[in-house]
């Protein structure tokens, strides 16, 4: 059952997250700036997402053994979509948003997009499964997502404001390192294989500090 005080709770991590990356900026973003990246987490990367898996799904059927399955749920049904409708969120706010205007803008408004998502994929959750899901999905799937919108961040970043590197930066270079990220957490659970996970959020935890620090001395 969805209340109040539960679906706060579900946000919750997405809001300690947001307010980490926004602290992390020198000349920060203005709320409303923020909450329009977050929105569009919302908004746009759900309903997205699922009409991607929609027309993807009929292609492969029905799919026999826990190893390939897990590769095809993981990799074309989860992490590939949903870091795709990231990427293009964050290109919206690129071209359209004019406080997208400096270099660590691209890790502040990455975030912010992923974060929203993972806020509303904590909602879905807590609706299936109710209120016991979410202080595990707090430290594993939610910086997981931060971590993966940072990424797609830090790419657009080189490809903004790197000129030297601009000629060599493609679409793919922004999506794959998130895509790898997502997909091998999702395939680990899937599969079974825990201490992978696990490692895989410890290794979630150490990039998004990484990426913070580094964004306090653009």
């Amino acid at each position: 059952m969805l209340t109040l005080e539960n679906i706060f709770y579900a946000i919750l991590p997405s809001i300690f997250g947001i307010i980490i990356v926004y602290k992390s900026d020198k000349n920060r973003e203005p709320i409303k700036s923020i909450l329009y990246a977050v929105s569009l987490g919302f908004f746009f990367c759900v309903p997205a997402t699922l009409l991607i898996v929609g027309l993807i799904e009929p292609f492969f059927g029905e799919i026999e053994g826990l190893i390939l399955w897990s590769f095809m749920n993981s990799t074309f049904y989860s992490s590939i979509p949903e870091e795709l409708c990231k990427y293009l969120a964050l290109i919206y706010i690129w071209k359209n948003h004019k406080e997208f205007d400096e270099p660590a803008d691209c890790i502040v408004y990455g975030a912010s997009v992923a974060l929203g998502f993972a806020a509303i994929e904590n909602i879905s959750y807590l609706y299936e499964y109710g209120d016991s899901v979410l202080l595990l999905r707090a430290f594993s799937s939610v910086p997981m997502h931060a971590a993966c919108g940072m990424l797609i961040g830090v790419e657009l970043r080189k490809q903004r404001y790197d000129k030297s590197n601009a000629a060599t930066i493609s679409h793919m270079d922004a999506l794959i390192p998130a895509i790898t990220l997502h997909g091998a957490y999702n395939f680990s659970i899937l599969a079974g294989f825990g201490y992978i996970t696990i490692g895989i959020v410890i290794l979630s935890f150490y990039m998004i500090k990484r990426m913070v620090h580094a964004n306090k001395q653009l």
